[in-house]
């Protein structure tokens, strides 16, 4: 049997309509309504495995209802809100920020529900008919950085052991022969540009040497 912890104060709110219109309000949700999936009515539920030892504690989580309702709670949203969400998604997952650890970090934590979106379709763990797999598209660009899954990355800069190669086509000359090439090259290169700077005290590359060889192709 499954113990359930009493409900987090301000749940009400953290899973509230105004809320659920943001990302991170709507990721925070998740974080803090996973503590009562083996709830009745919530996900996982319906598992005989999953059986609650104090059920009385599941009341509190009521307001964790709407992320289980058909859809995951995106069906009442209508397109501008839907499109609103993705844009913050986009943002928080663009290449410039995944090339920051805690930029990474952060996109990891929003998009650690949603990997299954972008597993075959067809296959037991995948999700794409959701609606919110076209909320969090963004959420691919981990698997060109190498999706740790909430694991520590290998290399403390919290890039894939394929960001090397990808940065490579990015920046290379070919690339950079466009003004939308050299844009690319420019907001994967910004948070690594100080490696290179010829101010002596903007430039970074002493105290960051193994980021800036990652980042070489960014000379170009």
């Amino acid at each position: 049997a499954v113990e359930i912890p009493t409900a987090p104060g301000g749940l009400a709110e953290t899973c509230g309509k105004d809320s659920l219109l943001t990302v991170q309000g709507f990721t925070s949700c998740e974080d803090q309504c996973d503590r009562a999936r083996c709830c009745d009515g919530h996900n996982g539920g319906s598992d005989g495995n999953c059986v609650v030892s104090n059920p009385e504690a599941c009341v509190g989580y009521s307001p964790c209802l709407a992320l289980y309702d058909e859809g995951g709670g995106f069906d009442d949203h209508d397109q501008a809100t839907l499109m609103k969400l993705a844009d913050d998604v986009t943002n928080a997952c663009s290449p410039a920020k995944l090339g920051d650890y805690q930029g990474r970090t952060y996109c990891d934590r929003l998009c650690n529900k949603r990997m299954c979106c972008f597993d075959d379709f067809g296959t037991e763990s995948s999700c794409l008919e959701g609606k919110e797999c076209v909320v969090f598209a963004a959420c691919e660009n981990l698997l060109t950085y190498g999706y740790n899954s909430g694991s520590a990355p290998d290399d403390g800069t919290g890039l894939g052991t394929d960001h090397g190669s990808m940065l490579g086509d990015i920046c290379k000359p070919e690339s950079l022969k466009t003004v939308a090439g050299i844009n690319s090259c420019h907001e994967t290169c910004a948070p690594f540009l100080c490696c290179w700077s010829e101010d002596i005290e903007e430039n970074c590359y002493d105290s960051q040497v193994e980021q800036c060889g990652m980042y070489s192709d960014c000379q170009n």
